[in-house]
């Protein structure tokens, strides 16, 4: 394009290209500096600033949507164990999920073993 030189930000009329040659090589360095960003933002929230202890302020919104446990008990809704569709035998109703009628998978007895660990069966 007329005016765009390599490795260099042109503005043609009110327009800026950007004409870097590297984009890749580029795209790592932002997407690990917004990763590192992140991570400290989320770290911030969980340590006391006065002390610098470890204090999880367990009511922030963050805090509730990424906790899966707390005291030994499963509080994030997505990982409780859901008994809506298991029989009296703490096994899933094929029906129910619309599973093929066929042979049992690996995953089948998995996901029966994860359970009964939960359910207590």
């Amino acid at each position: 394009m007329e005016g765009v030189k390599t490795d260099a930000v042109a503005d043609l009329g009110g327009v800026k290209i950007i004409g870097y040659a590297n984009v890749p090589g580029r795209l790592a360095a932002t997407a690990s500096s917004l990763y590192a960003k992140n991570l400290y933002a989320f770290l911030e929230v969980l340590i006391d600033k006065k002390t610098k202890a470890l204090a999880v302020n367990w009511t922030t919104d963050i805090v509730k949507a990424t906790a899966l446990t707390r005291d030994g008990a499963i509080v994030h809704p997505n990982f409780k164990a859901q008994n809506c569709c298991l029989d009296g035998r703490g096994v899933r109703s094929r029906r129910q999920h619309g599973d093929s009628l066929g042979p049992r998978s690996a995953r089948y007895y998995l996901d029966r073993e994860r359970r009964r660990d939960s359910c207590g069966q």
